[in-house]
């Protein structure tokens, strides 16, 4: 029995492995660095501790240039692994509301493009009307890729 704990003990740290080299970097481009190769890395990881591990940095990290490219990396993921049923779209569409960069708004908007439900598709309606042009362009694209899949 504590050899099977071990064991179980052992993948629990390895699964959370991402949060903790995000954790024990020294600056925003080790960070960068690290977020941006989570799609070469990902068979590393447990695809649901990956895309909780890249959703925690989307609404912690202070830098909008990472929380734009966890964002992306979360709809990479949709597309590539067809991981929409793992992703908590509540908590994207909170920190769309919260958010304040136009940069990783524009792409929360586009990642909600890569989901079949609901949810994510009111967003984009509502945001088609946006008085931010660039928002309203990507809303109503994601939109469209949205109800074409």
């Amino acid at each position: 029995a504590a050899c099977l704990n071990n064991t179980i003990t052992n993948e629990s740290k390895m699964k959370r492995s991402l949060i903790k080299e995000y954790h024990s970097a020294e600056n925003e481009l080790e960070r960068l660095v690290l977020i941006e190769s989570i799609l070469s890395r990902h068979q590393e990881f447990e695809l649901q501790d990956l895309l909780s591990d890249l959703l925690f940095v989307l609404c912690n990290d202070e830098n909008c240039v990472i929380r734009h490219e966890a964002v992306f990396n979360i709809g990479q993921l949709a597309i590539a692994k067809g991981a929409e049923s793992l992703i908590n779209i509540d908590e994207i569409l909170m920190q769309l509301d919260n958010e304040k960069s136009t940069v990783v708004k524009h792409e929360i908007l586009e990642t909600l493009g890569f989901f079949k439900s609901e949810l994510s598709r009111e967003c984009l309606k509502i945001y088609q009307s946006s008085l931010e042009l660039d928002l309203s362009d990507t809303a109503r694209i994601s939109l469209m890729r949205s109800l074409a899949l």
